[in-house]
C-alpha cells in the first residue's frame, strides 16, 4: 500500500534510484536504532533474553534457560553494538570496527576490463563455472569459446539488404531500423525494479524539539539518516519555505525535505478512503496548492527589499525554487503563467527582482510558442515603459538588460516574435534599442519583419504600415509644392524616389494635365522641374513623346495644359520641334490620319498646338508640310492670329468700336484657340508694348501694320492709363502667357505710375502660385518695393500699394526685412488716415454720401466728428445705421465697395466692440428668410477683411443646425457652398477692396476646414435619414454647377490629406457621388456601362470621386437592386483582374475599400469563392489563375474586409478546411513536380485567407469546431516528406500560419491535438514541440523517429556564420 501510495509522485518529481536506495538504508537504519535504544535502558535482561532466544533457537537442543552466564565473546558483541548506538544518539563518533572480513579474490590490475562487466576473462573458481565442469572433451581438448556462425555470414549481405532499401521508402526503413536499435539498448539500460521508498512518519513535536530539528537540518555534518527518524508536523507549505530560508537549510537538503512532506501529504489523501480518480485530484490539488504557497514565498522576498539581508534572501530564493522547477515539483503550466503574469503587471521599480526570477526559466519559456510570445511581448512592453520614462538615465541599466535578454531571443528562437497584432506598436522600439545596426540582428530583424506583415490582418496593417505606392508617394511630393515651393528638393528627391525616370516624367506630366487637379501653376511647376531634370541628364523629351504615344486619346488629361506644357518646354529649348517632327514621321502616325480635330490624338494634335517662336525656317517648312497632309491650311493658322490681334486691338480701344461689334462678345481664353497663336498673339503684343515705350524708329522686328499702330502711340498710352492698363493685365491671364507677363512686369514696374502699381501688385497676388512656379514671385516683389521704398512721405492713397506688397511679402519667406519695413511705412500713414475719418469734410465720406444719401450721410458725419475713438453704444449705433441701409444698395457693386470702405473706417475706431457686432449682424444675416444675395454682400467684406471666409463657414454651420425647414437650410448651405467657389473671380477691377485676398481665404478653409465645407454640402444635398437608411432627394440644380463640383472636389481632396479617411458617413458620400455622377454625364447611362467605365478609368488622380461614384451608384434603387449591382461589379472585377497589372489591381482594391458593409461583402465572398473554386474544386491541381491573379484577388478581399465583427457567418472558415484538407491529399498522391507546385501555390492562397480571417477565431465556438482541423491538416503539410526543394518558402509560411492560430488553441484543444498527430499520423516533430509543448508520454521517450522536414526546420531562422561577431 506504501508503494502504491507513492507511486504518482516519484512519477512526478523523478526520483532516481540512487536516491531510493538511500532513503531505504536510511529507513531500516531508524528502525534498528530504536530496538537498540530500548535494549541500552535494559543491558542485562536484553542479553539474557537474546541467549535464551538463541538457545531456544537451536534445533536439536533444551529449552531450558541456561543458569550459566553468556559467552564473553556474544556479551562484548551486544555493549559493542548498543555504544554504537550510544554514541551515533549523542552524536559522538564511532570507533572503528576490528571484525575480521573473510577473504574475497580480486582481480590482477593488470587485467583488461569491460565497461559495465568488469575484468576480461576472469572467472575464479566457484564450481559453476562451464569450464570447472570436467567432462572427456575438455579433458582431452581443452576448454575454449567458439562462436557458432552461419554459412551466408562469408560474404556480404549487400545483396539481401539492397532491394530493401533502394526504394523510395528505404530511408525510412534504415531509419526505422537504427531506431528499433537503440530502443532496444535504452529499455536494457534501464532499472525495472520496483520502488521501495516510504517516506518517513511526521510526528507532532514540541516548538522547541521543532527548532532544534530544523537547525540538525541545516548543519550539513546532521545526515539525513538520523532526521529521517521522524519528521515535524506543520512543517508544510509556505512555513516550510520560510524555514528552510531563515535557518539556511542548504537547497538538498531543503529538497529532501519538501520530498519527504509531499509523500506524506499525498498518502495522506489515500487514507481518507479515496480512491481512483479523487486520489488523481487529490494529488492534483495539493500540487497547485504548493504552487501557490512558492508563489507567494517569491511575492514575501519581493517585497521584503528593504531588509538588510535581502539580497541574500534572494539569491537562495531563486536557487531553492529554481530547484524545485527543475526537479518538478510544481505545477510548471501555473508557477509560469503567475511568473509571466506578474512580470507584466510589475512596475519599473520591482522589474529587476522578477527578471532575476524569469532568469532561469528564460530557455523553458522561450522552447514553447504560448509561453515565448508573452515573454517577447513583456520585455518589449517594459522596455517601452523604460524608453518613456521622465529619467531614462536612472534605467539605462535596466533598458541595457532587457535589449540583451531580447537579443537572445531575438537569436535563439525567432519565432517568439512573431507578434502581428503589436508588431506596429514596437517595431520602431526593436529598431532602436535591440538591433541596435549589427548586421547579424539586423538580418534576423529583417526577416522577422516580413514574416509579421504577412501575417497581419488587412485591420492590423491598417493601423501600422501603410505601404503606399510609387505613384502616390510621388504624387504627394508633387502636392507638396503648393506649400512649400523647393522645386530642388522635389526634383532630386523624385529621381532618388524611383529609379526609372520615363516613370517621373509620366507621373509629372498626369499630375500637371490631370482633369482632377486645377489650376495652371501646375503645369509651370510641371516645365520647371523638368528643366532640372535636364540638368541630371534626364531625356525628357524622349519620355513625353513616349507618354504621347502610348497616352495618345489623353483619356483623363486635360490636352490643353498639355500642350502649354509642351509649348514652354519648346520655348526654353527643352523640347526640340525638330526631334518631334522626326519622331513623328519615322512612326508614320500621319499616314493613318487624314483629319485632326482639337479632342482627336494628341500626337499628332500636338503638330497644330507647337509654338513657332525661334523656329528655322526650314523647320517651319516642314510643319507646315506636315500639316497641309491632314488637311490643315496655313493660311487658316494666319487667320486665326490676324483675328485674335484684331480683338486685342479693339479691348484696347486701338480699333474703331462701331467698326467690330463681333469682338464685343468674343473670349480671348476660348478652348478653340489653340496654343500657337495665343504664344504668337502674346509675343507681338510684348514687343508692340516694348516699341511702344521705347523709340518710336526701332520697329524692324515688328510688321508693317504693326509698326503703324504702335507709331500712333497708342500702345504707349496703354502703359499709362488705368482702365487700359488692367485690360492689358487681363489680356495676358486670359491667354495664359504668365511667363511673358512676369517679364513685361519687370520691365515696365520702373516707368508705370503709382496708381498703376497697385493693379500689378494684385495682379501678381492674385496669379501668386503660377509665379511662385515661374521662379519670378520674389523678383517682382524686389521691383515693387524698389518703387514702394523710394516714398519718402508715404500719403494715404499708397496705402493700396503698401498693403498688396505685404500680403505677398507674407507669401515669400525670403523677404522678411522688407516686410517689416512695409510694416512701419504703414504705420506711419494710420495717423493721416484717423485724420480723414473723422473729419466732416471728408472727401471720402462725400463720396459715400453720393450715393447712400445726404441725410444719412448728415448722422454719420456727427458721430465722427467727436475725435479718434467711439465707444461702445456709438459704434453701435452707427453700425446699425450703416447696415439697415445695405439693403438698398446691394444691387450696385460699386456702392457695396464703398460700403465695404465705410465699415473698414468704423472698424479702426474700436475693433474689439467692433468684432461682436459683426458676428452677431452675419448671423442674423444667414437666419433671414428674405436675405438679399450672400455672395454681393460679403465678398467686398471679406476682400476688405471686415471679416473672414471662416468666419462666414463657422456662422454657416451654426445657423443650420438651428433651422428646422429642409428648404431654408439647403437654400442657406447652397448659397454659403457658391460664395466659397466663387472667390476664385479674377483680378479685383475696383482699388478699394483686393480681390485676391477673396483667394487666399479660400484656400485657407480648404486647408483648415475642410470637414466644414463637407456638412455645409451635406444640408445643400437635402438627403434625409429614414427607415431603410436614407432618403435621396433630387439633386439641386446648382449643385451642377462645373466651377462648384471643382471646390467640392479640391474639398474632398483636403479632407482626404487632413483626415486620412473620405467623410465620415455615407449619407453624404453618396450625396457626393451623385454629384459627381451628374457632372460628368455618367448618371443617365446604364449602371453596367458605368461599372465598367469606373474599372477601366479610375487611376490615382480620380479615385477619390470615383470611389464615390461607385458608392452612389450601389446605393441607388432598392436593396434588391443595390446587390445585385454589387454582385455584377464582383464579376467584372474577377475577370479584369486576369489580364491586368498589379498596380490596376492595387486602385481597385482602394476603389471598394470605402463600400458599405453589405456591398463589400458581397463582393468579398464572390472573390473568395473564386479563389476557394480554383483550390479544391475539380481543376484544383491545374493553374486556374496565374499567381499575379492570385494575388490580385486577395488584394481585392483584403480591402473589403473592415472590420472584424462584420465577417458574419464562418462558412469561409468551413471551405477553408475543406480545401485544406483537399491539399494535403494532393500533396500525398501527387508525383508530378509540376502538379506539386500548382498545389504549393494554391496553399499559398489558403495561408493568406487564413491570415486574413484568423480573427474569427476569437469566437471560442469557432476556436473550438474548426481550428483544431485546421490545425491538423497544416502539421500533416508541414510533415511532408515528398517536398520539392521550392517547399522550404512554404514550409517556414505554413509554420507561421501555424504558430499564429495556435494561439487561440485552449490547452486542451491543444493537447488533444498533439496526441491526435502522434498516434493516428505518427508525427513527431521538434516545430510541433514549439507550438504545442511536449506531452509527458512523449517526454518519456527519448528516441523519436522524425521526419526529414527537420533537416530544414527553422531554415530561414538560423543564425548567419558571422553572428557572433
Amino acid at each position: 500500500g506504501s508503494e502504491q501510495a507513492i507511486e504518482p509522485i516519484s512519477k512526478r518529481r523523478k526520483i532516481n534510484d540512487d536516491e531510493r536506495s538511500f532513503d531505504r538504508t536510511a529507513i531500516s537504519w531508524s528502525t534498528q536504532s530504536v530496538y537498540n535504544l530500548e535494549g541500552l535502558k535494559r543491558p542485562r535482561t536484553l542479553a539474557y533474553q537474546t541467549d535464551a532466544r538463541n538457545q531456544t533457537a537451536a534445533p536439536g537442543q533444551s529449552s531450558r534457560l541456561s543458569l550459566y552466564p553468556s559467552r564473553p565473546s556474544k556479551i562484548s558483541s551486544h555493549y559493542s553494538a548498543c555504544e554504537k548506538v550510544h554514541r551515533t544518539y549523542k552524536g559522538l563518533p564511532i570507533k572503528g570496527d576490528v571484525s575480521v572480513k573473510p577473504y574475497v579474490a580480486e582481480a590482477p590490475s593488470s587485467a583488461p576490463r569491460y565497461h559495465h562487466i568488469g575484468p576480461a576473462d576472469y572467472l575464479p573458481w566457484t564450481g559453476k563455472q562451464a569450464e570447472d565442469l570436467l567432462s572427456e572433451p575438455i579433458t582431452r581438448n581443452g576448454f575454449y569459446d567458439k562462436t557458432q556462425t552461419l554459412q551466408n555470414e562469408s560474404s556480404t549481405a549487400r545483396p539481401l539488404l539492397w532491394n530493401s532499401l533502394r526504394h523510395k521508402s528505404g530511408l525510412h526503413v534504415l531509419s526505422s531500423l537504427f531506431n528499433s536499435a537503440l530502443d532496444k539498448r535504452q529499455a536494457h539500460g534501464r532499472v525495472t525494479t520496483a520502488s521501495t521508498f516510504k517516506p518517513p512518519p511526521r510526528v507532532t513535536l514540541t516548538d522547541t524539539k521543532r527548532e532544534s530539528w530544523l537547525r540538525d537540518l541545516s548543519d550539513p555534518s546532521v545526515s539525513l539518516r538520523r532526521l529521517s527518524r521522524t519528521i515535524p508536523h506543520g512543517v508544510r507549505g509556505k512555513i516550510l519555505l520560510d524555514q528552510c530560508l531563515n535557518k539556511g537549510v542548504p537547497i538538498s537538503r531543503a529538497i529532501w525535505l519538501t520530498k519527504c512532506v509531499g509523500a506524506n501529504e499525498i498518502r495522506a489523501f489515500k487514507r481518507k478512503g479515496a480512491g481512483g480518480i479523487f486520489t488523481v485530484g487529490g494529488e492534483v490539488k495539493w500540487i497547485k496548492e504548493w504552487t501557490t504557497n512558492v508563489e507567494q514565498f517569491l511575492e514575501d522576498i519581493k517585497n521584503a527589499c528593504s531588509t538588510t539581508d535581502w539580497q541574500a534572501h534572494l539569491d537562495y530564493s531563486v536557487r531553492l525554487v529554481s530547484q524545485l522547477y527543475s526537479e518538478k515539483l510544481l505545477d510548471c503550466e501555473q508557477y509560469l503563467n503567475w511568473l509571466l503574469k506578474s512580470t507584466a503587471e510589475s512596475d519599473l521599480e520591482n522589474l529587476a527582482t522578477w527578471l532575476r526570477y524569469l532568469e532561469f526559466h528564460l530557455q523553458d519559456l522561450i522552447n514553447q510558442r504560448k509561453w515565448g510570445r508573452r515573454l517577447t511581448e513583456l520585455l518589449l512592453l517594459h522596455l517601452r515603459k523604460a524608453h518613456e520614462a521622465p529619467s531614462q538615465v536612472s534605467y539605462q541599466l535596466m533598458t541595457q538588460d532587457l535589449s540583451q535578454k531580447l537579443q537572445s531571443i531575438l537569436i535563439s528562437a525567432p519565432a517568439c516574435f512573431l507578434i502581428p497584432d503589436c508588431w506596429n506598436k514596437y517595431e520602431q522600439l526593436i529598431e532602436e534599442h535591440v538591433i541596435q545596426d549589427k548586421p547579424a540582428l539586423r538580418t534576423i530583424f529583417d526577416n522577422a519583419l516580413d514574416r509579421n506583415l504577412r501575417l497581419q490582418d488587412p485591420i492590423t496593417r491598417s493601423c501600422g504600415h501603410t505601404v503606399q505606392s510609387s505613384e502616390q508617394r510621388i504624387l504627394a511630393l508633387f502636392d507638396s509644392l503648393s506649400h512649400s515651393p523647393n522645386f530642388g528638393f522635389v526634383a532630386h528627391r523624385s529621381l532618388r524616389m524611383i529609379d526609372d525616370h520615363g516613370v517621373v516624367v509620366e507621373a509629372c506630366l498626369q499630375w500637371s494635365c490631370s482633369q482632377e487637379r486645377h489650376g495652371l501653376q501646375r503645369v509651370y511647376a510641371a516645365a520647371r522641374l523638368m528643366r532640372l531634370w535636364s540638368r541630371h541628364g534626364v531625356d525628357v523629351q524622349g519620355h513625353i513623346l513616349g507618354f504621347i504615344d502610348a497616352r495618345s486619346d489623353a483619356r483623363g488629361l486635360h490636352k490643353p495644359h498639355l500642350y502649354k506644357l509642351v509649348a514652354e518646354l519648346t520655348c526654353s529649348k527643352h523640347f526640340s520641334v525638330s526631334r518631334y517632327l522626326q519622331w513623328l514621321v519615322a512612326y508614320g502616325s500621319l499616314d493613318r490620319c487624314e483629319a485632326i480635330g482639337r479632342e482627336d490624338r494628341c500626337d499628332i494634335r500636338l503638330l497644330v498646338e507647337l509654338p513657332l517662336y525661334g523656329l528655322d525656317d526650314h523647320i517651319v517648312s516642314l510643319r507646315s508640310s506636315l500639316l497641309s497632309r491632314i488637311g490643315i491650311s496655313i493660311a487658316e493658322e494666319d487667320y486665326e492670329l490676324m483675328e485674335l490681334k484684331a480683338k486685342i486691338l479693339w479691348r484696347l480701344h486701338l480699333l474703331p468700336q462701331h467698326e467690330s461689334p463681333r469682338y464685343m462678345t468674343s473670349d480671348l481664353g476660348s478652348r478653340d484657340l489653340g496654343q500657337t497663336a495665343k504664344s504668337a498673339a502674346a509675343r507681338w503684343l510684348r514687343r508692340a508694348l516694348d516699341a511702344g515705350n521705347s523709340d518710336p524708329t526701332s520697329h524692324n522686328h515688328l510688321t508693317e501694320s504693326e509698326t503703324k499702330s504702335v507709331a500712333t502711340g497708342g500702345l504707349h498710352a496703354v502703359l499709362l492709363n488705368q482702365d487700359d492698363f488692367r485690360t492689358m493685365l487681363g489680356i495676358f491671364e486670359c491667354l495664359g502667357e504668365f511667363t511673358i507677363l512676369a517679364d513685361l512686369i519687370s520691365c515696365i514696374s520702373e516707368n508705370v505710375p503709382h496708381a498703376t502699381l497697385v493693379f500689378i501688385c494684385d495682379t501678381i497676388n492674385y496669379h501668386r502660385e503660377i509665379f511662385v512656379a515661374i521662379g519670378a514671385a520674389q523678383h517682382l516683389f524686389h521691383c515693387l518695393f524698389i518703387r514702394a521704398h523710394g516714398l519718402q512721405d508715404p500719403q494715404p492713397s499708397d496705402t493700396a500699394l503698401l498693403e498688396s506688397l505685404v500680403d505677398l511679402g507674407d507669401h515669400l519667406p525670403t523677404v522678411k526685412d522688407e516686410v517689416r519695413h512695409l510694416h512701419n511705412q504703414l504705420l506711419q500713414i494710420s495717423p493721416h488716415r484717423t485724420m480723414v475719418a473723422c473729419s466732416p469734410i471728408s472727401d471720402t465720406m462725400m463720396e459715400t454720401s453720393q450715393t447712400i444719401g445726404p441725410i444719412f450721410m448728415d448722422e454719420i458725419d456727427h458721430m465722427l466728428a467727436s475725435g479718434t475713438s467711439m465707444d461702445t453704444q456709438t459704434i453701435s449705433r452707427v453700425f446699425v445705421a450703416v447696415t439697415d441701409h445695405c439693403g438698398q444698395i446691394c444691387t450696385d457693386r460699386d456702392s457695396l465697395a464703398q460700403f465695404a470702405g465705410l465699415m473698414s473706417r468704423l472698424q479702426s475706431f474700436g475693433p474689439k466692440n467692433f468684432q461682436p457686432l459683426v458676428i452677431a449682424w452675419l448671423r442674423d444675416l444667414l437666419l433671414a428668410s428674405d436675405r438679399e444675395p450672400l455672395d454681393k454682400i460679403l465678398r467686398p467684406m471679406i476682400c476688405s477683411r471686415i471679416i473672414s471666409l471662416q468666419l462666414v463657414v463657422d456662422s454657416a454651420v451654426s445657423a443650420l443646425e438651428k433651422l428646422t425647414a429642409d428648404s431654408s437650410r439647403s437654400s442657406l448651405a447652397l448659397d454659403v457652398l457658391e460664395i466659397m467657389a466663387n472667390m476664385d473671380v479674377g483680378p479685383s477691377t475696383n482699388s478699394q477692396y483686393r480681390t485676391y485676398r477673396a483667394r487666399d481665404q479660400q484656400q485657407q478653409v480648404l486647408r483648415a476646414s475642410p470637414l466644414s465645407i463637407v456638412n455645409i454640402f451635406r444640408f445643400a444635398a437635402g438627403s434625409e435619414p429614414s427607415a431603410n437608411g436614407f432618403q435621396l432627394c433630387p439633386l439641386p440644380i446648382r449643385l451642377r454647377s462645373p466651377l462648384l463640383i471643382s471646390f467640392l472636389h479640391t474639398a474632398l481632396l483636403e479632407t482626404a490629406k487632413t483626415t486620412g479617411a473620405m467623410p465620415p458617413d455615407e449619407m453624404t458620400q453618396v450625396s457626393f457621388g451623385r454629384c459627381f455622377l451628374a457632372s460628368s454625364g455618367d448618371g443617365a447611362t446604364h449602371q453596367d456601362e458605368t461599372l465598367a467605365k469606373l474599372i477601366e478609368e479610375v487611376n490615382e488622380y480620380n479615385i477619390l470621386a470615383y470611389q464615390l461614384k461607385l458608392q452612389a451608384i450601389l446605393w441607388t434603387g432598392t436593396t434588391r437592386t443595390a446587390n445585385v449591382n454589387a454582385s455584377t461589379f464582383a464579376r467584372m472585377l474577377i475577370k479584369a483582374t486576369s489580364n491586368k497589372p498589379p498596380n490596376r489591381v492595387n486602385l481597385w482594391a482602394r476603389l471598394v475599400s470605402v463600400l458599405r458593409l453589405d456591398s463589400a461583402k458581397i463582393i468579398r465572398e464572390q472573390v473568395e469563392d473564386a479563389l476557394i473554386s480554383g483550390v479544391s474544386g475539380p481543376n484544383a491541381t491545374c493553374a486556374s489563375y496565374r499567381p499575379e491573379c492570385r494575388q490580385g484577388l486577395l488584394t481585392l478581399v483584403e480591402a473589403t474586409l473592415f472590420d472584424s465583427h462584420t465577417l458574419g457567418p464562418s462558412s469561409i472558415i468551413e471551405k477553408i478546411s475543406h480545401a485544406l484538407s483537399s491539399a494535403v491529399s494532393h500533396l500525398q498522391r501527387t508525383d508530378s513536380i509540376g502538379r506539386h507546385n500548382v498545389t504549393l501555390a494554391h496553399l499559398h492562397t489558403l495561408l493568406r485567407l487564413l491570415v486574413i480571417h484568423h480573427s474569427v477565431f476569437r469566437e471560442p465556438r469557432n476556436a473550438q469546431n474548426m481550428l483544431p482541423r485546421i490545425i491538423i491538416s497544416l502539421c500533416l503539410i508541414l510533415n511532408d516528406t515528398s517536398s520539392p526543394q521550392n517547399y522550404l518558402a512554404t514550409d517556414r509560411d505554413v509554420f507561421d500560419v501555424l504558430a499564429l492560430l495556435s494561439d487561440y488553441l485552449t490547452d486542451e484543444s491543444s493537447t488533444c491535438c498533439a496526441r491526435t498527430l502522434y498516434d493516428r499520423f505518427k508525427v513527431i516533430c521538434k516545430r510541433l514541440s514549439f507550438v504545442f509543448g511536449a506531452l509527458e508520454s512523449l517526454e518519456s521517450e527519448r528516441l523519436q523517429l522524425v521526419s526529414n522536414s527537420s533537416l530544414f526546420e527553422h531554415a530561414n531562422d538560423r543564425l548567419p556564420k558571422d553572428a557572433t561577431s
